[in-house]
């Protein structure tokens, strides 16, 4: 094997463990925050039906839901600025590869080999948490991308994240928030039909509209822990500056300078996403 095809493939195989290791602390990120939002939302159930009918039982269910919500919502859990490092680590020698790939700057001398090993080792930081992440994946099979020169990165890297990724992500996004949204709203009216019920005197009414509203407010902070729709209106807009970038190269008005600016697009919207998330993450 060529010692270019050597460079490429160690620095894929070192990106795709970094990816895997990003992806398993997200997955165990956001599996802690759903779990979180359940046993709110059991936490109160339990302790207004405990309320209303004395039962030990539901009250010792309310009591230890309250106590794991503690311990779930802990940074011991899963700790955001490691998940964030991961991604971050992950995404720059991907860019890096692709680049490599395309043949575009720095990646055009003979050296660039030697180039790609340097500064895919300057990405790799010194820490004992992402270390010890990493170093408990394997890569995966997945081949290093189909990139031979600026014509296939735009197919392979530009579109494929246009279409593969951002496109349909903003969709999600945007149905996420809707949802979110409708969550709250059957959440209130029902807070409110109790608080009729209240009024009439009903002893145990009061109790279950404390339930719902801490269910609304579980749900509210979980929504915007997610930022659907800050992350579908970012999305949206990225896509659209991608098919721009396609549009400006396809038209011959740019050459293999579409890689650095590709590139750059796809880290600053990545950089905002993690920023984006370590706020909301840290709120919760």
């Amino acid at each position: 094997m060529p010692d270019a095809d050597a460079a490429v493939v160690r620095a894929w195989r070192a990106q795709r463990r970094w990816s895997r290791a990003a992806d398993r602390a997200k997955a165990e990120s956001v599996r802690a925050r759903r779990a979180v939002l359940l046993l709110v939302v059991v936490a109160a159930v339990a302790g207004a039906a405990a309320a209303a009918t004395g039962s030990a039982a539901l009250a010792a269910v309310s009591a230890s839901a309250t106590a794991v919500v503690a311990v779930l919502a802990s940074p011991a859990v899963v700790d955001v600025r490691t998940v964030t490092r991961l991604r971050a680590v992950s995404e720059a020698l991907k860019a890096e590869v692709h680049t490599f790939l395309a043949g575009a700057d720095p990646y055009r001398g003979d050296d660039r080999d030697a180039v790609l090993d340097r500064r895919t080792t300057g990405l790799l930081p010194d820490d004992e948490a992402t270390g010890a992440r990493v170093a408990r994946q394997r890569p995966d099979d997945r081949a290093v991308p189909a990139v031979r020169d600026v014509a296939s990165y735009v197919d392979v890297r530009l579109t494929g994240q246009l279409e593969g990724y951002y496109g349909p992500a903003a969709a999600r996004m945007a149905a996420w928030a809707g949802r979110f949204r409708v969550a709250q709203l059957v959440l209130a009216v029902s807070a409110a039909g109790l608080a009729g019920l209240a009024a009439t005197g009903n002893p145990h009414a009061a109790g279950w509209i404390g339930a719902l509203t801490t269910a609304a407010t579980a749900v509210a902070a979980h929504g915007a822990a997610g930022r659907h729709e800050y992350l579908a209106l970012t999305y949206d807009r990225t896509a659209r500056r991608l098919e721009s970038l396609r549009d400006r190269w396809r038209s011959g008005r740019l050459g293999d300078e579409v890689v650095a600016e590709c590139e750059t697009l796809l880290a600053t919207q990545n950089d905002a996403w993690l920023a984006q998330w370590t706020t909301a993450e840290g709120r919760g």
